[in-house]
């Protein structure tokens, strides 16, 4: 920006320290907002899960955490009631996590079996006749392209 070239700059040991009071104030107000919810239910849209712990989005868009049940999917809505708050986040308690199934839930379920592999095909099966190469040329002026193929006999 043109201020960052004008005269009379401030010494950067003063914006250091207006950095860390700023950073130390929005944490504390965060921190405030974030313990209205303590011991309130609220519903979370779980975003993704890893192993047994869970992450999503309340209403209000709060990162929640919470120890997810075995039968939670990402897309599906968890009720949880908030035990803890932090300046970032919020966490749920695992006991009174209730999952409500949701099309989300579905679809996410529905493209991860689409992802897995089909039963594997042994190597001894497959039969490789030849190798083929192709190369592509082009002449100096770039206008004409040659094409050269061959095969090599698989051993």
């Amino acid at each position: 920006t043109p201020a960052a070239v004008m005269e009379n700059q401030i010494p950067e040991q003063i914006v250091a320290e207006r950095y860390d009071r700023l950073h130390h104030q929005l944490n504390q107000v965060a921190a405030r907002v974030n313990r209205e919810v303590l011991g309130k239910r609220v519903e979370v849209l779980i975003t993704d899960i890893d192993g047994s712990s869970a992450t999503g989005k309340s209403r209000d868009f709060r990162l929640v955490h919470f120890d997810a049940p075995a039968n939670a999917r990402p897309g599906d809505i968890a009720e949880v009631t908030i035990t803890e708050t932090k300046a970032h986040f919020i966490l749920g308690d695992r006991d009174s996590v209730i999952i409500r199934p949701t099309r989300g839930g579905d679809a996410f379920s529905s493209r991860k079996a689409e992802a897995r592999p089909s039963a594997p095909i042994p190597l001894c099966l497959l039969h490789i006749a030849a190798v083929c190469f192709e190369e592509r040329l082009f002449s100096s002026s770039g206008s004409k392209r040659i094409t050269k193929s061959f095969s090599v006999p698989w051993p």
